[in-house]
């Protein structure tokens, strides 16, 4: 299976062995988004929102712990 939108690491952690990704994961891209917000952006303040469903939580948890 080749899927464009799964971002959630636990998809391979799984164990499965015929899934293939083309987007990169939440556990990545969250860092990398926190890092240019704090040094190219270089807000005062932050606000993270989400509509709390799956496909997004991921991604918001991981830029807050960035």
């Amino acid at each position: 299976m080749i899927s464009p939108g799964a971002t959630n690491p636990e998809l391979t952690q799984r164990g499965y062995q015929h899934i293939m990704r083309t987007a990169g994961l939440d556990s990545s891209q969250g860092p990398t988004a926190a890092k240019y917000i704090l040094e190219t952006v270089k807000p005062q303040r932050i606000a993270i929102i989400h509509d709390k469903q799956q496909y997004g939580e991921g991604l918001a948890r991981s830029v807050q712990d960035g």
